[in-house]
């Protein structure tokens, strides 16, 4: 496990002793690897290519941006017939990387585990990347992680989807907490309704998460390119709607909106599920 002290990858190392994997770990904080490796009585390399010489299934667990060169530095290393997982959240130029992996005889997988380490238990949606060969592939995903639902994708679709499901949500959270920084939050909190209860646990959640995560999902050319000015415009749109004396406009626009949308989930399904999830909480 590469990248075994970080948030994921200690969910992984994890996850993986709890199933009886004999692991090898390292990572560039050596302090914090360590006190993982002594934990789960793992053992403990501080040379990424050394610790996969002899591993016959490698999982790298990095920040988007060190993805590829943590592969370019291992591909040496690698014997043929090993496995090796990649988790990133955003694939891009990475799965170039995995496809020349092939050539040499290790198989890549590339996948992405569409939660964070603090689900508490072991059933979060995966997507899978297409590479080669998808049925071995999945084998190879639901052996690691049985019971995980796992939805196969191609890396465009898949990037793109993150940056409207991930990066997006969490730019309006900061936009979010950017206005409310200056308020009485007490106060707020006091007179909130179940619509900023649930809100602000997302803002919390998405605050939680460290800067570098923040950057990596928004370095996605689909967010800068498209989706964030989409979002300009609609900032811009709503504001001249409210304003406007004309409510008629709203009215027209909302409805359009509504319907669009109804069509494309069950609104009042999540309405419900609003208040299942406040009451879970």
């Amino acid at each position: 496990m590469l990248g075994a002290a970080g948030a994921m990858g200690s969910w992984l190392v994890e996850h993986l002793q709890r199933q009886g994997h004999v692991l090898m770990v390292s990572d560039m904080d050596r302090d914090k690897c360590r006190e993982l490796a002594d934990r789960v009585h793992a053992c403990y390399e501080s040379d990424n290519c050394k610790a996969v010489k002899e591993a016959k299934v490698v999982f790298i667990s990095v920040p988007i941006s060190e993805t590829e060169g943590v592969i370019h530095e291992i591909e040496p290393a690698l014997q043929r017939g090993t496995i090796l997982f990649e988790i990133s959240s955003l694939k891009g130029g990475i799965i170039d990387s995995l496809s020349t992996l092939r050539q040499r005889g290790v198989m890549p997988v590339s996948i992405h585990p569409l939660f964070g380490p603090g689900i508490r238990n072991e059933r979060g949606k995966i997507a899978h990347i297409l590479l080669g060969d998808t049925r071995e592939e999945r084998r190879v995903i639901a052996e690691f992680f049985p019971g995980f639902p796992v939805h196969t994708v191609d890396a465009e679709s898949h990037d793109r989807a993150i940056s409207l499901t991930i990066a997006l949500p969490y730019a309006l959270n900061l936009l979010l907490a950017d206005i409310l920084r200056g308020e009485d939050m007490n106060m707020i909190q006091e007179l909130a309704g179940t619509t900023f209860d649930l809100q602000q646990v997302l803002m919390g959640a998405v605050l939680y998460q460290s800067v570098d995560l923040h950057l990596q999902l928004y370095s996605s050319r689909t967010l800068r390119d498209e989706i964030l000015p989409r979002l300009a415009e609609g900032i811009e749109r709503l504001s001249e709607l409210i304003n406007s004396e004309n409510t008629a406009d709203f009215r027209e626009h909302y409805s359009r909106l509504k319907q669009d949308i109804y069509h494309k989930m069950n609104i009042d399904r999540m309405y419900n599920r609003m208040y299942d999830l406040l009451s879970f909480t």
